[in-house]
């Protein structure tokens, strides 16, 4: 900001920012009913610079797919212990998830031959020990791999079908894992 220029420079500057944070939340469905309206999607290109939501949304962001948005998750909310992310989605994951998540081409995918996901759905734990049981299993292992100079990441995903889990259920297993994250 400090070296940002006062004036039009400025206001197209932050006029771009507020339009990617808004495509970044946008649905897809949302945007396709965009696109949809041949109209409204060529009064937005119009007014706001040739802008191409489309292009935007599906091609320069990281909705193109699970494993290159995982990809860029771990990259961009790493810190000195690791990423810690929590994301929502309207879509189902299947239950093949680990092998969609290291599937792909070698620049959208999370390396196969280094990396480690753990997969654990919520609503199939019948019991909260069961669950510290699961994430105290991922921790370790972190931390083992860690001694042994770890190379690849270390991933745990922890399905959470509101329709199945209750709304409370769910925040306290974010809880249990931020908790056990910690020490």
């Amino acid at each position: 900001w400090g070296a940002l220029k006062v004036g039009a420079d400025a206001e197209a500057y932050l006029l771009r920012r507020c339009i990617d944070h808004l495509l970044w939340i946008t649905t897809p469905e949302a945007t396709c009913r965009l696109i949809a309206t041949g109209a409204a999607h060529a009064n937005m290109a119009r007014e706001y610079s040739g802008l191409n939501v489309s292009a935007e949304y599906f091609k320069k962001q990281r909705h193109s797919s699970l494993p290159a948005f995982a990809l860029h998750m771990l990259r961009a909310w790493s810190d000195g212990i690791g990423a810690s992310a929590v994301v929502m989605t309207y879509s189902p994951l299947v239950s093949k998830l680990p092998e969609i998540m290291l599937s792909g081409d070698e620049s959208n995918r999370i390396p196969v031959a280094t990396a480690t996901l753990t997969h654990v759905i919520l609503h199939e734990l019948d019991q909260e020990r069961e669950l510290r049981a699961k994430i105290s299993d991922f921790f370790d292992g972190v931390t083992a791999k860690k001694d042994r100079q770890r190379k690849g990441p270390v991933v745990l995903v922890v399905q959470c079908d509101p329709l199945a889990t209750s709304l409370r259920r769910i925040e306290h297993a974010k809880f249990l894992i931020e908790n056990t994250r910690v020490r």
